[in-house]
């Protein structure tokens, strides 16, 4: 993944790897993946719990990704939210107010990404 966002810069684009807490595997892993981001200059990154049944390693969560204060590297950080709610995240809102605090006291831009699905035929 590294590779192709390197390539995408060089063609003008702006990647966002996104990053699924529950496949990381510990948090050398972790600064690794935010190492070789930034080094091909990565600044932005969407942060997603994933949908691993079990984490890979110590985090289950975003919140616990940001907690370890590694992601700080990069300008910006995007979350998801869960705007019809989440059965995977109990209290979806709490848990987005606790990232919004996040950045706000690290001065860390973020953005809330949605992803709606819906019926066509309703």
């Amino acid at each position: 993944m590294v590779s192709l966002c390197a390539r995408l810069r060089e063609e003008g684009m702006v990647a966002v790897p996104h990053l699924a807490a529950r496949a990381v595997c510990n948090q050398e892993q972790l600064k690794d993946w935010v190492d070789a981001f930034r080094s091909v200059g990565v600044g932005r990154v969407l942060l997603l719990a994933g949908d691993a049944p079990s984490p890979a390693g110590p985090f289950s969560s975003s919140m616990e990704l940001l907690e370890t204060d590694m992601l700080r590297e990069f300008k910006a950080i995007d979350v998801a939210g869960h705007p019809e709610g989440s059965s995977n995240i109990p209290e979806p809102l709490k848990h987005l107010r606790e990232k919004v605090h996040w950045a706000t006291d690290h001065q860390v831009e973020m953005q809330i990404v949605t992803q709606v699905c819906f019926n066509a035929s309703t």
